[in-house]
């Protein structure tokens, strides 16, 4: 996909990917100006091909791509701050999990003791021999 430089009046510069069919139209920048295509050299996205860890098949396009992830239950890399952050929360669910996992526990141990002994607990008091 063709990547195209613009530059806003208001100054700024900035680049945007678009299809062939999309080059005609206007682009704006984000104060909301319309910006005018700027001549630059060529550039464009060229995807790597690879072999599918899952599958074993060959990926080289976007679509095929999107399909793979799509199909294997996977996501592109997003850098290792959003990873990271990704992670973090991950582990944050699963401690939420367990620890409602062992209050569970907890509450159907304690009410599956002997009345005695429940009443022994909640009291505080040490048990008579």
């Amino acid at each position: 996909m063709p990547v195209f430089d613009y530059l806003c009046p208001c100054g700024k510069k900035f680049e945007r990917f678009l299809k062939a069919a999309n080059v005609a139209e206007q682009q704006y920048c984000e104060c909301g100006k319309t910006a005018e295509k700027q001549l630059s050299c060529c550039n464009v996205y060229v995807m790597q091909s690879y072999q599918s860890p899952v599958t074993g098949q060959w990926i080289d396009s976007p679509n095929q791509r999107k399909k793979d992830l799509a199909d294997s239950g996977s996501r592109p890399w997003e850098g290792k701050e959003i990873e990271t952050q990704m992670a973090q929360g991950r582990e944050k669910e699963f401690d939420s999990m367990l620890d409602k996992s062992a209050e569970k526990a907890a509450t159907t141990a304690f009410h599956d003791l002997p009345l005695a002994t429940r009443k022994v607990l909640t009291s505080g008091e040490a048990a008579h021999e």
